[in-house]
């Protein structure tokens, strides 16, 4: 049975968080800071749901058995602890234990400084296409389907700016009830038309963290990147071109002199 002097040791244990988060040296478990200990509840109530919380603080905080909590809730002894392995792997996530290692507000405010830049970089991009009088209106003024329309606003889509960011993940505008393959074109369709994403991007597999600033970060680095590629493909064409006329007149000065050599040559032949 785990010790109550054991947390939050023995979570922090479980999830290997210094090998997880690379810190060298590592933290001490049993010396976190009250922003620390912030981040652990943060997780709590974001990652978690209210059960697998609850089960999770009778492991790990009041040191139950897996017994205990089987019987406190009615549950098979294997279901109980099957929670609790599901609820681990959930928090057994990088990004989100730097929550914990950094500090809740530590965390908070750096991607906040990083979030803000990364869109300051993207709305540079749009505003060379023209893209950003779209970006802060409502989702209305793409005049996409009304059907469409109607199932953003009941997800409580209002912004084009989410439109944007659901249009990075894999499973982004399709998590919205009612939208499927069809509706996933249309809204990309009109975003390309309207200068506010890149003619060609991956999307992102897998999602950050179900944090909202983290995956917002992610989504704006993941545009960025594909914005550059653009960028550089675009340019690197003239400059190809260039390097190919200043070879053929590279060529071309050659073959004159190598001409030029040969009526030299001619000459002096005849003269003799």
């Amino acid at each position: 049975m785990l010790r109550p002097k054991h947390y939050p040791e023995s979570l922090l244990e479980t999830l290997h968080l210094n090998e997880v988060c690379g810190l060298n040296p590592g933290l001490d478990y049993s010396r976190l800071t009250a922003d620390q200990r912030k981040g652990i509840n943060f997780l709590f109530e974001n990652v978690l749901t209210e059960r697998e919380a609850m089960l999770i603080r009778d492991r790990y905080v009041d040191c139950m058995s897996k017994k205990k909590i089987a019987e406190k809730y009615g549950l098979r002894e294997n279901h109980a602890y099957g929670i609790i392995i599901r609820s681990i792997m959930k928090l057994d996530d990088r990004e989100l234990l730097f929550y914990v290692a950094e500090g809740y507000e530590a965390r908070k405010k750096h991607l906040e400084l990083c979030l803000e830049w990364q869109e300051q970089r993207y709305l540079r991009w749009i505003e060379d296409m023209r893209g950003s009088g779209l970006y802060f209106r409502n989702v209305e003024n793409l005049n996409l389907p009304v059907r469409v329309t109607h199932a953003l606003q009941h997800y409580e889509v209002s912004q084009i700016r989410e439109l944007v960011i659901l249009s990075q993940y894999e499973e982004g505008i399709q998590r919205i009830r009612h939208l499927g393959d069809i509706a996933e074109e249309q809204i990309e369709d009109a975003l390309q038309k309207g200068g506010l994403l890149p003619k060609h991007y991956e999307k992102i597999w897998d999602k950050p963290s179900c944090i909202n600033l983290d995956r917002e970060l992610a989504a704006f680095q993941n545009l960025n990147i594909w914005f550059l590629r653009e960028y550089e493909q675009k340019n690197a064409a003239p400059a190809d071109s260039d390097a190919n006329d200043n070879c053929a007149d590279e060529e071309t000065e050659e073959d004159a002199d190598s001409e030029r050599e040969s009526d030299e040559d001619d000459g002096n032949s005849d003269s003799q």
